[in-house]
């Protein structure tokens, strides 16, 4: 019997040897199919194929050993058998975690990992296939277990898998997600998601307006103040200027506006100066009384 247990274990082992190395010619044919009609293609193709292939496994090695670690530990709270585990699952998890380090740090020195990155997202998204697998029938199996009242390793052991495996997945998409499917950069004065208009309606539709600067206004400017013009200083000798009369140098005199020097201009209707009526006072009647409240010359006394 323990020969027969020793075979299968053998062609297991076989088993997923083949398959682990059937799953990678297909990723590399399709990989060297989708890239064939590129301008420039990756001249590195073939060694980067086997280091992200290497981590794949190195991935899912490491996360079985740290699954193992668990399950001894339920097992001992349990106290069950299979407490010796933690010491495969220790050096799985140390031994894959060590070779994925010096491959990584290989893959970022050595290659065009950074310019052509085609390759990583293949292997990256086979990992987290392999794993989403693993997640789910380690979970069914722990819940038919448990209703079923499995005991030992049979319910240990799903329970430690789904326990690594459920959460790591996730945080492997989430990873995936922002390598891979970067959020789009919003624009400068774009409102948050879901914020609603000012009026209460909906979402946002369009973006915010941006306020523009204000054009500067020219600033004004003082008037020079005026210079003082020079005064025409009189001469040795010169008469002496008379008012009334133009002076030498001083500007022509226009017409209809009052002069420097020049008597005040008469009011209708008031007594000129010297007792003669001004301009514009009407003639004195006969018989009727004058400006001054005598009669004129036809009502006058002494005829």
């Amino acid at each position: 019997m323990r020969d027969f247990m020793s075979m299968m274990s053998g062609l297991g082992t076989i088993s997923m040897f083949f398959a682990l190395l059937l799953v990678f010619v297909v990723m590399y044919v399709v990989l060297r199919w989708r890239t064939a009609s590129d301008e420039d293609p990756d001249p590195q193709l073939g060694i980067k194929a086997v280091i992200n292939f290497l981590q794949f496994v190195l991935v899912i090695f490491a996360l079985l050993g740290f699954s193992l670690i668990f399950t001894a530990l339920f097992a001992k709270i349990g106290k069950s058998s299979g407490t010796d585990l933690w010491k495969w699952g220790l050096g799985m998890f140390w031994g894959s975690g060590v070779l994925f380090a010096g491959l990584e740090a290989y893959c970022r020195k050595l290659t065009n990992q950074e310019e052509f990155g085609e390759v990583r997202r293949s292997f990256m998204g086979l990992t987290l296939v392999l794993m989403g697998l693993i997640s789910v029938f380690s979970f069914l199996l722990f819940w038919m277990g448990l209703f079923d009242k499995w005991q030992g390793l049979s319910f240990n052991l799903p329970f430690g898998l789904w326990l690594i495996f459920v959460p790591a997945t996730a945080g492997g998409m989430i990873l995936f997600q922002k390598m891979y499917f970067p959020q789009p950069a919003m624009p400068e004065g774009y409102p948050p998601a879901g914020g609603m208009t000012p009026g209460g309606g909906g979402p946002y539709d369009q973006p915010a307006a941006v306020p523009q600067p204000m054009p500067e206004q020219p600033v004004a400017q003082e008037a020079p103040a005026p210079q003082p013009q020079p005064q025409p200083q009189p001469q040795p000798g010169a008469p002496a200027p008379q008012p009334g009369y133009p002076q030498p140098g001083a500007p022509a005199p226009q017409p209809g506006y009052p002069q420097p020097g020049a008597p005040a201009a008469p009011q209708p209707g008031l007594p000129s100066p010297g007792g003669y009526p001004s301009a514009g006072t009407p003639a004195p009647q006969p018989g009727l009384p004058g400006p001054s409240g005598g009669y004129g010359s036809g009502g006058t006394y002494g005829q």
